[in-house]
């Protein structure tokens, strides 16, 4: 999923330009970080290709291995959510304002650096949670 998915990502020059670098995970993935997952079982091929009928590959494919392996799985996608959360997959999600609410709480240090993170993904990955997120009063409180 990762290889279709996350290719490219933004970040800023020296002087402060908005510039395309290619995304290299390999040092997430040697820390353990991240790990590439594939459907791996009959089960979650089956319950891949009821789920691609109605969203996007991509979240069916991690809403499938979520479910089939007992995993929370990350999306900021409402309608992926709305899915992971009906009544016959009951799978745990958390977006991406939840991660930052909780890395922040681990550390001192996260908290201070929480404006900048939050206005850097707001500013180079053109994200904004949406009001039905779960996160959503807390980011615009530290965009505030």
């Amino acid at each position: 999923m990762l290889d279709q998915e996350a290719q490219y990502t933004r970040d800023q020059d020296a002087e402060g330009r908005i510039i395309t670098v290619a995304l290299d995970l390999r040092q997430a993935e040697e820390s353990g970080a991240i790990r590439r997952v594939t459907l791996d079982t009959s089960a979650e091929i089956e319950l891949y290709v009821d789920l691609a009928q109605e969203l996007d590959d991509g979240e069916a494919q991690a809403i499938a291995i979520a479910k089939t392996r007992g995993l929370t799985l990350l999306t900021d996608d409402a309608k992926a959510r709305r899915f992971a959360h009906s009544a016959e997959l009951t799978v745990s999600t958390v977006s991406t304002a939840m991660v930052l609410q909780i890395w922040a709480a681990q550390d001192p240090s996260h908290q201070l650096r929480i404006p900048e993170v939050v206005q850097r993904i707001a500013t180079l990955a053109r994200f904004r949670p949406r009001q039905d997120d779960p996160g959503f009063d807390w980011w615009n409180k530290v965009m505030a």
